[in-house]
């Protein structure tokens, strides 16, 4: 069984912090990331999502099939989703109840349609995985500047 938990952190859609690391990086401090999400199987990490809204949550979808908990209404998967390549591996989860946004759990911000990100445009990364190369997996958020 999947439970939804929002992680709580940062307030203001889209400012980042500092610090850039996730294998080979440093821990992010709370309230870093407020969309920052982790959907749990048994209490045990299972991968992460982003709060797009107060009812959904973006996720790549690979990670997600099977059961989930009523926590989570609806699964949306793109339309055009392969299995074999992973090619659109994007999904959004509908969430039971809606969350009550706080200083610690906001939305992230989503580029529009028509955004051009050239070459060597900076963009952040967060989640849970590695904290080093080969290491294990670490229930403190981390993130990385790409």
């Amino acid at each position: 069984v999947f439970i939804f938990k929002i992680l709580y952190f940062m307030s203001v859609c889209g400012i980042t912090p500092v610090n850039n690391k996730i294998v080979g990086g440093q821990d992010a401090p709370a309230g870093s990331w407020p969309w920052q999400a982790s959907l749990q199987e048994s209490g045990s990490h299972v991968c992460g999502g982003s709060l797009v809204n107060k009812e959904w949550v973006i996720v790549r979808y690979r990670e997600h099939k099977g059961s989930m908990s009523t926590t989570v209404d609806e699964i949306i998967l793109h339309p055009a989703y392969n299995g074999s390549t992973h090619d659109n591996d994007i999904a959004l989860l509908r969430l039971s109840s809606p969350v009550n946004f706080t200083d610690y759990i906001f939305p992230i911000c989503l580029a529009a349609s028509d955004s051009v990100f050239h070459q060597g445009t900076e963009s952040w990364v967060t989640g849970w995985g590695n904290a080093n190369e080969g290491g294990e997996d670490t229930l403190i958020i981390h993130c990385r500047r790409c």
